[in-house]
């Protein structure tokens, strides 16, 4: 505090309280307050907005990845000395399966697989359905005009609400 006070004389400096550090909170209420978040993008706060149902063919409208780690095991491309393996993350592409069913995946602002693993995500969708036999999947925009890219990042959020 006499050093903050010394280094800007003539500021006033004023003493704040400890915080009493992050709140604690169980599984059950975080997944609550993710579930509200999800619905509240597709939904809005007040249920005021309608999302968009449109079908898209996977590998010809759009392109799912998933961040992979490969394991760099070759000692000639790890540091000099290091006994350590190296991980690096590729990206993976996602084949039509049921597992899809209820995930957000995030579209990104890539226009090339390249880009996939450093490209920020423009938004979010809901896969509502998917189709095997027709290689298929139905997705919830939030709002109409289609999907601004063509590549798509499947994490772990699921969302069971809308069924």
């Amino acid at each position: 505090f006499k050093e903050m006070k010394d280094a800007f004389p003539g500021m006033p400096v004023v003493k704040v309280g400890q915080s009493g550090g992050l709140v604690d909170r169980d599984e059950a209420a975080v997944k609550h307050l993710a579930s509200d978040r999800i619905k509240w993008y597709f939904d809005g706060i007040r249920g005021q907005l309608s999302p968009v149902r449109e079908t898209f063919v996977l590998g010809k409208d759009l392109f799912i990845y998933q961040a992979r780690s490969a394991v760099v095991a070759d000692a000639a491309l790890r540091p000099i000395g290091s006994d350590e393996v190296a991980e690096e993350k590729i990206p993976q592409i996602i084949v039509v399966d049921k597992k899809l069913e209820s995930s957000v995946l995030a579209v990104l602002h890539a226009s090339s697989e390249d880009e996939v693993l450093t490209a920020n995500a423009a938004g979010f969708v809901l896969v509502e359905s998917v189709s095997i036999a027709d290689n298929s999947l139905t997705l919830s925009l939030p709002c109409p005009g289609g999907l601004k890219s063509k590549y798509l990042v499947y994490g772990k959020i699921k969302y069971f609400e809308h069924l």
